[in-house]
C-alpha cells in the first residue's frame, strides 16, 4: 500500500512539474512571442515567388504574439487583436476584433488569410505563416518597434 502511494506521489509531481513548464500555447519556438513581427510579402511554395504586400507603410501588416495565447496587430488601415493557439507548428488564428475603417490595397486579402493560417515556421529570423493547404504563405521580419495604426495621407 505505502509503495502504491509513493508511486502516485512521484507520478502527481512529475505530471505537475511537466504542465508547470509548458507554454500556455504550445509554442514550439519562443521566437514567436519575443519579437514584433512585420509582413512583407505573400509568398508562394510553388514558384518561390514572394509578391509585395501594399500599402508597405512602416507600421502596416505587424503581428506580435504573447505567451497567453493572444495577439495584437495592424492592417493595411486597422488595428486588430484576437487569440491563436499553436500544436508543434500548427497554428491556428481567430481575429476577435478591430477598429472599422475601409482596408485598402491588401488589407482585406490579408484579414482574411490571418484566418485561415494553418502552420508557421520561423528560418533565419523570418516568419512565414503558411495557408492553402501549405502552398501560399505570409512572409514576415523581424521588427524593433511596437505596432501602431497605419496611417495614410491622401492628397487633398
Amino acid at each position: 500500500m505505502k509503495r502504491t502511494v509513493f508511486v502516485l506521489a512521484i507520478l502527481l509531481m512529475i505530471s505537475l512539474v511537466w504542465s508547470c513548464s509548458k507554454d500556455d500555447t504550445g509554442s514550439s519556438d519562443k521566437r514567436l512571442t519575443t519579437h514584433t513581427w512585420k509582413c512583407v510579402g505573400i509568398g508562394n511554395t510553388s514558384n518561390s515567388d514572394i509578391a509585395v504586400i501594399l500599402p508597405s507603410d512602416e507600421h502596416c501588416y505587424m503581428l506580435s504574439f504573447t505567451e497567453n495565447g493572444d495577439f495584437q496587430g495592424t492592417s493595411s488601415t486597422n488595428e486588430l487583436f484576437g487569440k491563436y493557439w499553436i500544436n508543434g507548428n500548427n497554428i491556428g488564428i481567430s481575429l476577435l476584433g478591430q477598429t472599422e475603417v475601409c482596408e485598402i490595397d491588401n488589407g482585406d486579402e490579408y484579414l482574411t488569410t490571418l484566418e485561415n493560417i494553418e502552420h508557421f515556421e520561423i528560418v533565419d529570423n523570418q516568419l512565414r505563416l503558411y495557408y492553402d493547404s501549405g502552398q501560399k504563405y505570409l512572409l514576415y521580419t523581424e521588427y524593433t518597434l511596437e505596432p501602431t495604426p497605419c496611417v495614410h495621407k491622401r492628397g487633398i
